[in-house]
């Protein structure tokens, strides 16, 4: 396709080592199918006036017609009565090739083709893959990020509405999807500066804007450049980070150390009780704060869904096991991050796992971001619980 591939995964070396070559066969694979270079490969075929019922070929052809509509045709794949994937082969070809590192049970991976990166999960220790460029910083967790500009080569990409080289400041483009974020920074990079609005209207009935709403691309940074979606859109917003946070809820601390637990069966059952669900994870991180060689306190990051995405929490405790402050750290959707504020948050201090922590009698949610507050809630009751077990560990 052009650019090197790179894969990073964690897990067992001998399951990665599987993993890795198995999702390079299939970039390999897909690389045979869709290269405009190849003359023996589908698109080829297709260029040629031949046919193809290649699923892979339906799916990103179909793919392209979508992201061709929703940009009003910036994004486009057909140029001199030629189909040529560049814009969003990469990222389709990224897209396969986590789906296989998926079913070999890895969760934590980055996948990056120069311009383009998807960061699976999250690096151990870590809220999610670190990404910096030109005019902006971000964490990816199962999200991908794409670039485009003249940075790599100049004059590649092609404005279809003029048939001139695209030229002006470099377009970034955050999504679930690397696919989508390949061909929508292509897009915004083709409208040169011009605010590129996704159209309400083309979003025809409730599945489809479900579909959208949980797929579509949430931010754009460049020099001069912004895309503006709906306000219904999605973002991504690091406040602090755990250090700053740490600081901040543990003053006194000249030390933290972080911490791994893994629950027993009979430790998980206790903690599903004080929550009320099923708890799918048994592995936690936690840091133990101390003075002069004393604990003083615990700090537990934990992660909780919102509306529909991740919101990324550190919970500070005392060492008897009271709430002294929940500090939020990144937040992943355009509302309800109220919740980060001290009129909601200090409804959570000085509680403990004996006390009740009922939504609309304990605590009162934010207006606008009744399941953000209620993931929150969630998270405050895991902490205690978890607390239970490091507190036991700890004394003996």
């Amino acid at each position: 396709m052009g650019s090197p591939f790179e894969i990073m995964a964690f897990g067992e070396r001998e399951i990665c080592d599987n993993a890795i070559e198995a999702a390079f066969n299939e970039i390999a694979r897909l690389e045979r199918l869709l290269s405009v270079y190849r003359k023996d490969s589908e698109i080829s075929r297709i260029n040629r006036g031949e046919t193809s019922d290649d699923p892979d070929v339906r799916e990103i052809l179909a793919l392209s017609l979508q992201y061709k509509k929703i940009t009003d045709g910036a994004f486009d794949i057909e140029y001199g009565g030629t189909i040529n994937l560049g814009a969003i082969g990469k990222g389709y070809a990224i897209d396969k090739a986590v789906e296989i590192l998926k079913q070999f049970g890895i969760t934590r991976a980055k996948v990056s083709c120069r311009s383009t990166i998807y960061g699976l999960g999250a690096p151990l220790g870590r809220f999610g893959w670190p990404v910096a460029g030109e005019g902006f910083s971000t964490l990816l967790y199962n999200e991908a990020i794409s670039t485009s500009g003249n940075a790599e080569q100049f004059g590649h990409i092609v404005n279809p509405r003029t048939g001139f080289k695209a030229e002006g400041p470099a377009a970034t483009v955050l999504s679930h999807s690397a696919a989508e974020s390949d061909s929508l920074s292509t897009a915004a990079f083709v409208r040169r500066g011009r605010p590129l609005c996704l159209p309400a209207p083309a979003l025809q009935n409730k599945i489809t804007r479900r579909m959208f709403l949980t797929k579509a691309a949430s931010f754009l940074v460049g020099i001069g450049l912004t895309l503006f979606f709906p306000r219904w859109a999605m973002s991504t917003v690091v406040y602090q980070t755990e250090d700053e946070a740490l600081k901040k809820m543990l003053p006194d601390a000249d030390r933290f150390d972080t911490k791994e637990i893994v629950l027993t069966a009979d430790q998980q059952l206790q903690i599903e009780q004080i929550l009320g669900k099923r708890l799918n994870d048994s592995r936690f991180r936690y840091i133990m704060a101390t003075k002069e060689e004393r604990i003083i306190g615990y700090a537990f990051p934990i992660e909780v869904i919102g509306k529909e995405r991740p919101i990324t929490l550190l919970i500070g405790m005392t060492k008897e096991g009271a709430i002294t402050s929940v500090e939020v750290l990144i937040y992943r959707e355009s509302q309800g991050s109220e919740i980060r504020y001290p009129r909601f948050m200090a409804q959570f201090k000085g509680k403990k796992k004996e006390d009740p922590l009922q939504m609309g009698t304990d605590i009162q949610s934010i207006s606008g971001a009744t399941l953000s507050s209620r993931g929150v809630t969630y998270g405050v009751k895991k902490a205690l619980g978890l607390f239970n077990v490091v507190n036991g560990r700890e004394e003996h």
